[in-house]
């Protein structure tokens, strides 16, 4: 890990932003281009100094491109440390983002929604969940472009939300790997680390825990919120908490040999990410050929030791980088993520707390900056795109990957969004917005008497459902359910579809200050086309082989 600004030492113990693209409408020309933004520098600094809020446009991808759409993308100090230019890895240089000079797109860590393939793409589908393989893309963005081989797809996300993947890469993995690698601990074996509150240190506590691991964990002496954080340290699985002064302390040598049973069971396996004198203090507390394990620099403080403790302990120092590791070991990495992941399903793993950032095509550079210079100062933030507030429950069926089509010959009307026409199961309900849109289902079946009102985000110009899902789904449950009611409340008008086996579908739309208005239409694969369905405001239909969804541009 690069070296730490003086303003970074204490945020690296907790500093964690994860930005998260916010209830973001999909803007596409009608030439099918993307209307992107990134959070990009054209040279080294302060992140107050050098960052800027970019717009662009992305073509449609043709042969072995893929067009990707961000949901979730943190803000971790080692991106600060890469935009400061003092990492070991830089950010890409790029004119192709329509700059005249080079500029880079910040982040390193994030997952992200693939929106459309080219026509060679065979491994990865619309729809799909990945994450990059490499550090230096850039992932503070709310689209980009790139090859298959660049992308690690996330096959399973049931039970899964965008920012439980878009942090898995870097401080679970590195956890994970320091406790595996270095030393073969057995179940009621002893670690100690610093650091125990960063990212990282959570991490370590948990699967130190669920692996049968004891631990001493090492944090900064607060003035305020101090019980708290032990408190919740334990609760994630934290044996021992204690203060850098308690290590210091010329008592801790008994308190250590309390701890560990009288010293009959040893500590073989240190984690450091402050350095200093702090490192030295721990280390004589480890057992006879332990290791000691740096991945990070806080302090930014040298680290003096004893030749004693090599020379007659034996113990030995080495420094870990997942990044280096992920590289030279892909498979690994593959497999480390679906475990941490597949934990994080079962409930077994918490990610560490965040400040949600909620990035729209109406977030404004200076909320983005904040966020990153925010970091500094033991923050967390992670940037969220918005649509993704809108999700619907994977492996719950559901419509996913449909076309849109739309008659060009009509503008889209600037007070309209998307309309995504689901089934209420379907539907995940994460935030409130202040633009409140309603679904309302109504089930046919008697056993169900009351219709379930959801709160959901709208904002995209395309549904995402399960590839050819739509056409299943739509027929078979037509018969099952009465009525599908969308209706919006940020349009000047608002409108529900109702779907029938027949396929015959109703259409009513409604002025704020009018009276309902009917207009039904006989519905089949040959019938059902955009045209049919214009209204005044720019209604879009979907079409299935037997029903359409109904939604607006």
């Amino acid at each position: 890990m690069g070296a730490l600004t003086t303003t970074a030492r204490a945020a690296l113990q907790t500093a964690r932003h994860t930005t998260l693209p916010s209830t973001q409408k999909r803007h596409i020309s009608a030439y099918g281009y993307e209307q992107a933004k990134c959070l990009t520098l054209s040279n080294f600094g302060e992140p107050k100094d050098v960052l800027k809020l970019h717009g662009h446009s992305i073509s449609p991808p043709t042969g072995d491109l893929l067009t990707l759409k961000f949901l979730a993308s943190p803000i971790n100090p080692a991106d600060i440390n890469q935009i400061q230019g003092v990492y070991p890895t830089k950010p890409t240089w790029t004119t192709a983002l329509g700059t005249p000079e080079p500029i880079a797109v910040g982040g390193n860590e994030g997952v992200a929604e693939v929106i459309s393939t080219g026509g060679k793409v065979r491994g990865i589908e619309r729809g799909d969940w990945v994450i990059l393989k490499k550090q230096g893309f850039g992932t503070w963005r709310t689209h980009a472009q790139t090859t298959e081989e660049n992308l690690l797809v996330i096959k399973d996300r049931v039970g899964l939300k965008p920012e439980q993947v878009g942090t898995v890469s870097v401080n679970p993995c590195t956890a994970y790997r320091m406790l595996k690698d270095f030393v073969h601990l057995k179940e009621g074996g002893w670690f100690m680390q610093n650091g125990a509150n960063s990212g990282v240190g959570r991490a370590a506590i948990q699967l130190g825990k669920l692996w049968g691991y004891k631990s001493i964990n090492v944090v900064r002496k607060r003035e305020s919120g101090h019980e708290e954080l032990v408190d919740d340290l334990k609760k994630l699985g934290a044996d021992v908490v204690v203060t850098d002064e308690e290590v210091r302390s010329k008592g801790f040598r008994d308190q250590v040999k309390e701890f560990t049973n009288g010293g009959r069971e040893k500590i073989r396996l240190g984690l450091n990410c402050v350095g200093g004198k702090l490192v030295n203090d721990m280390a004589k507390h480890l057992a006879p050929g332990s290791k000691m394990v740096t991945y990070g620099a806080m302090s930014k403080q040298p680290v003096e030791l004893p030749m004693g403790l090599l020379i007659f302990k034996d113990i030995s120092f080495n420094g870990f980088w997942v990044s280096r590791w992920s590289e030279s070991n892909p498979d690994a990495k593959e497999a480390c993520v679906k475990e941490i992941l597949d934990l994080t399903r079962q409930g077994k793993f918490q990610d560490v707390p965040f400040d949600a950032v909620k990035w729209d095509r109406t977030t404004k550079q200076e909320e983005l900056v904040d966020a990153v210079q925010g970091t500094l100062e033991g923050y967390r933030h992670v940037l969220l795109d918005e649509s993704t507030l809108l999700s619907l429950n994977p492996g719950s069926g559901g419509v996913k990957n449909v076309q849109v089509s739309y008659n060009r010959r009509y503008r889209q009307c600037s007070a309209c969004q998307l309309i995504t026409a689901g089934y209420a199961s379907d539907l995940a309900v994460l935030h409130d917005h202040p633009i409140v849109k309603e679904v309302e289902y109504s089930p046919r079946s008697s056993s169900r008497s009351e219709a379930s009102k959801l709160k959901s985000h709208v904002g995209r110009n395309e549904v995402s459902f399960d590839r050819r899902g739509v056409v299943q789904r739509l027929a078979n449950t037509a018969a099952a359910h009465s009525e599908l009611h969308c209706v919006v409340r940020a349009c000047p008008f608002k409108f529900f579809s109702a779907h029938s086996a027949s396929g015959r579908a109703k259409l009513q739309v409604k002025k704020h200050a009018g009276v309902w208005s009917k207009r039904e239409r006989a519905l089949s694969p040959q019938s059902a086309r955009p045209s049919d369905w214009q209204l005044p405001c720019g209604l879009l239909a979907l079409r299935g082989r037997r029903s359409s969804i109904v939604g607006e541009l």
